[in-house]
């Protein structure tokens, strides 16, 4: 054993001296250690593997559970075996370099790669050779398209004209899904389609991935120790080149590395995470990006036999536990940051983090992920030493304390009033909203934060901020001296007072910071919860000033409004209807306004006091009709 281990570490050792090219040991990315690549190799298997079984493994494609889980994949497969293979279109990609907008290119290349997990499940259920040939022709299309990295990650068009290829959400996960495939498959996939498609994995994946340990460039989402991450790009992508190069790279010291990058680089992901776990992108990338890592976390729990295990990180189970505590309906949530305004918590992933964890929720059963071919054949690994819940979980409210976030509930059975309010939590993807809130009656939210936009080129670039949808003007939030807030991630709001009870919750917060106005002396915000009847929330913003400084307050609704008299507002969206009564300290009038930006339409109701004031008080209350 002695000799085998020392063996496996002179391997690893002249592995990483290879990959490092000579580079300096403080190399910024480079953080792997030999010792660790070769313990991880003495871990993993002889050969590759991905999640499932290949096809050969007719008990495992037989199984109950397999076969609940593929049901509809031979009749889906089975409608595509009379249609075209949507062509490749050089103009829809480049549609993005032109016009600025995402569509076009995403619809070709959504069309395209949707075929591949109906017809690979369909003749893994099979196993009878009917949809081979299809598969091979769209392999081979797969392998021979020009990139398979989205155009608005492309913006120099390096990766279209194959000058350099980049590791970016799409080419990672669809790189993985094609890994998966030539595992499933095997042998069944011609030959000359197999080779071709595993040199473009390797052009496309993981050359750029060994060249950025190598030299600390290029796959930025991995992050250092200089430059840590803060966003989802870090465990998606490493999710998809850890997944893609355990299913497929035959050299198993080499697998190793890939395996013990995705265990280090993780950490960039995680360090990003408020103690309280609280994710400041929103719950739709807290779906995107921590269902990611759960998937990283199997990929590394299945392929070590349980010795690498990402979650028996202890900080994890407070970030498993935020799809459920950023509730504030029965699958409402606030949308903050870029935030979709319909998300949901995604149940397979609580699923999942119930059943390896041992939460101690009520959820269904683990069946899959069902996104694409990896998804649907994750199994729920339990973690040997689950690190468990962090606190005891309040079904009536869930205060983020480190990132300022309160979300409040009705009682059970009683009532459908709650709401979600903030004085933080900004960072990756964050909108310059502190103070912002949203108000659900049941799971419809007829007025409050209006949510994400839809992505164009100006989303990420220096404009993003001129944007209503992102800056303050959009929110639920004062305007004051006919200036807009700060930069939020900069600003520095805190929470003076909290108070919580079975019947009511309070907080109180100080939001000066958000407003680089130089009268500006004090300007709080305080909300009350009650649960008493069907319950009531008042929103109260007092202001101070130097000197006669104007004042406005905003509400927002994606729904509809009218006003019932001179201090009243009905706002109503899908089935909910609210009641908003003002009350403030000097005269004022509506200015409403409709929006339409970023693809998102909403109206804002101006609440403009007359004219300059030393002092506002404005309290807003809202009960449901």
């Amino acid at each position: 054993m002695k000799s085998n281990r020392r063996t496996l570490l002179c391997l690893a050792v002249a592995m990483v001296a290879s990959s490092t090219l000579g580079a300096e040991s403080t190399n910024p990315i480079a953080e792997l250690t030999a010792d660790r690549i070769a313990q991880i190799a003495g871990w993993l298997p002889e050969k590759p593997a991905g999640f499932g079984r290949p096809i050969e493994d007719r008990a495992y494609w037989s199984d109950p559970a397999i076969v609940a889980r593929t049901s509809t994949m031979v009749r889906q497969a089975e409608k595509l075996l009379g249609q075209e293979f949507p062509a490749w279109d050089n103009e829809a990609y480049l549609d993005y370099s032109v016009t600025g907008s995402r569509t076009r290119g995403l619809k070709m290349q959504g069309e395209r790669d949707a075929w591949l997990k109906p017809l690979v499940l369909a003749e893994c259920r099979e196993n009878k050779g009917r949809f081979l040939p299809i598969i091979n022709r769209i392999l081979e299309s797969y392998a021979s398209q020009p990139t398979w990295t989205w155009a608005f990650h492309d913006n120099k068009l390096r990766n279209f004209y194959g000058e350099e290829y980049d590791v970016d959400l799409n080419s990672a996960t669809f790189g993985h899904e094609l890994a998966e495939t030539l595992y499933l498959l095997n042998d069944k996939i011609d030959p000359s389609v197999r080779k071709h498609l595993g040199e473009t994995l390797r052009q496309r994946l993981f050359e750029p991935f060994r060249r950025a340990l190598s030299s600390g460039h290029g796959c930025w989402w991995l992050g250092s120790l200089q430059r840590p991450v803060q966003n989802n790009w870090n465990c998606v992508c490493l999710a998809g080149v850890v997944g893609a190069a355990l299913a497929v790279i035959p050299d198993k010291m080499e697998r190793a590395l890939y395996a013990a990058a995705g265990e280090h680089y993780t950490q960039y992901y995680l360090n990003s995470i408020p103690l309280d776990g609280y994710c400041g992108e929103g719950v739709g990338y807290w779906n995107y990006g921590f269902g990611h890592l759960a998937l990283l976390r199997e990929e590394l729990v299945q392929g070590t036999g349980g010795r690498l295990d990402l979650f028996a990180n202890p900080r994890i189970a407070d970030n498993a536990l935020y799809g459920t505590r950023i509730l504030i309906g029965t699958e409402a949530v606030p949308p903050f940051a870029d935030c979709g305004f319909d998300d949901k918590p995604n149940q397979e992933l609580i699923s999942y983090c119930n059943t390896v964890m041992k939460l101690g929720m009520e959820t269904p059963a683990f069946n899959g992920f069902r996104k694409g071919i990896v998804e649907t054949l994750t199994t729920a690994s339990p973690c040997e030493k689950p690190a468990g819940q962090s606190k005891k979980e309040d079904p009536l409210r869930f205060y983020f304390d480190k990132a300022g976030v309160l979300a409040c509930r009705p009682s059970p059975g009683a009532g459908k009033l709650g709401i979600g309010i903030k004085a933080g939590g900004n960072g990756s993807h964050s909108h310059n909203d502190i103070g912002s809130y949203v108000i659900a009656v049941g799971n419809d939210k007829p007025t409050g934060d209006p949510g994400g936009p839809v992505y164009d080129s100006s989303t990420f670039s220096p404009r993003r901020y001129d944007h209503s949808i992102l800056n303050s003007y959009g929110h639920p939030v004062p305007v004051i001296a006919g200036k807009l807030q700060v930069l939020a991630a900069k600003a520095n709001p805190s929470v003076l007072s909290t108070s919580f009870t079975p019947e009511r919750d309070e907080i109180t917060m100080d939001i000066t910071s958000a407003y680089d106005v130089a009268t500006l002396q004090k300007l709080t915000r305080h909300m009350v919860y009650s649960r008493s009847g069907k319950g009531e929330i008042s929103i109260t913003d007092e202001a101070t000033f130097l000197q006669p400084t104007t004042f406005e307050d905003a509400l927002i609704t994606r729904g509809d409004w009218k006003q019932t008299d001179a201090r009243t507002i009905q706002l109503s969206r899908e089935q909910a209807t609210l009641s908003v009564t003002i009350d403030s300290s000097d005269p004022f009038h509506f200015r409403p306004e409709k929006i339409k930006d970023q693809g998102v339409e909403f109206t804002r109701i101006g609440l403009v006091f007359d004219k300059p004031v030393k002092t506002a008080k404005v309290t807003m209350t809202f009960r449901p009709d």
